[in-house]
């Protein structure tokens, strides 16, 4: 299972560990650079941010493919401007 809540910048240290990024953690760890995991996110990346923030030296070992697609509650929301702000 993964994270519950978004990772929403504002303390992002608070994040709780859930059993799926500490399985990402593991999984990443065992890869290399030349042998990177590739994760496929097909929702919010919270799973992948959370891992990042409890082991950042994951990054060199990671691909990350994110669809960027949005909930099926929120399919009316029009994004204006980047989506990093």
């Amino acid at each position: 299972r993964g994270q519950t809540k978004y990772v929403t910048g504002i303390d992002p240290t608070k994040v709780e560990p859930s059993e799926g990024i500490l399985d990402l953690i593991t999984k990443a760890t065992k890869a290399t650079v030349n042998d990177p995991l590739f994760v496929v996110c097909i929702g919010a990346p919270t799973n992948v941010a959370s891992a990042l923030l409890f082991a950042p030296e994951i990054v060199s070992k990671i691909v990350v493919l994110w669809d960027a697609s949005w909930s099926l509650q929120n399919r009316g929301r029009v994004v204006s401007g980047s989506l990093n702000t």
